[in-house]
C-alpha cells in the first residue's frame, strides 16, 4: 500500500504517510498486513516512516491460517545505508530481511548481516522479478508493498503486482 494525495505527495507536512491517511486507510493496511507473509519497503520509506518491529494483532489467527505469527519486514536497499539503531533492527522477534545487490561494499553488507537476514542479488540494480522470486524461495509468497512511489512504479513496470488496494 502506498498513501498519496491528489497532487502526488506521499507524505504530509511531517514527511510521513500517516498524516495524509485516514482510519479507513489504516484499517485496510492492517488487513493487508494480517494476510501477508512479508511487508516490503524501500530504505527511504524506512528512514521516513520510522518502522517499528512488526507485530500481528492476532498471531493465533495468522497461525490458524497457515501463516507465521508475524509478517516479515523486507527492506530493499541499494546502499545498505540504514538507521541500524532503530528498534525495527534491535527489537524485532523475527529479523528483517534486507535485499541488496552484490555491488554494495562488503563492509556495509556485513553490518546488515549482523542484524538481518541478507539477500544479495547479482548486479548493480535490483530487479523486482528477482526480488519476488528470492522471497518466494524463502516461503514468502504473500508480499504487501508499503513502499514509496518509485518502488511501487518499478513493481508495476516489471509486472509483479497482483493487486492494488485503494481507499478514498
Amino acid at each position: 500500500m502506498n498513501a498519496t494525495t491528489l497532487d502526488g505527495s506521499v507524505g504530509g507536512a511531517d514527511g510521513r504517510s500517516k498524516s495524509i491517511s485516514s482510519p479507513a486507510d489504516r484499517a485496510a493496511m492492517a488487513e493487508v498486513r494480517r494476510l501477508s507473509d512479508a511487508v516490503l519497503i524501500g530504505g527511504a520509506t524506512l528512514r521516513a516512516e520510522r518502522y517499528r518491529p512488526l507485530r500481528a494483532a492476532d498471531p493465533e489467527g495468522r497461525r490458524a491460517a497457515g501463516l507465521s505469527s508475524d509478517p516479515v519486514l523486507v527492506i530493499m536497499t541499494g546502499s545498505c545505508d540504514l538507521p541500524w539503531e532503530e528498534p525495527v533492527f534491535t527489537e524485532s522477534a523475527v529479523p528483517p530481511v534486507i535485499i541488496t545487490s552484490t555491488s554494495v561494499a562488503a563492509d556495509l553488507r556485513m553490518r546488515a548481516e549482523e542484524l538481518c537476514d541478507v539477500i544479495a542479488l547479482e548486479g548493480t540494480s535490483l530487479r523486482m522479478r528477482e526480488v519476488v522470486e528470492a522471497l518466494n524461495d524463502r516461503g514468502l509468497a504473500r508480499i504487501a508493498c508499503e513502499a514509496g512511489p518509485r518502488l511501487v512504479a518499478q513493481m508495476i513496470d516489471e509486472d509483479v503486482v497482483d493487486e492494488l488496494d485503494i481507499t478514498l
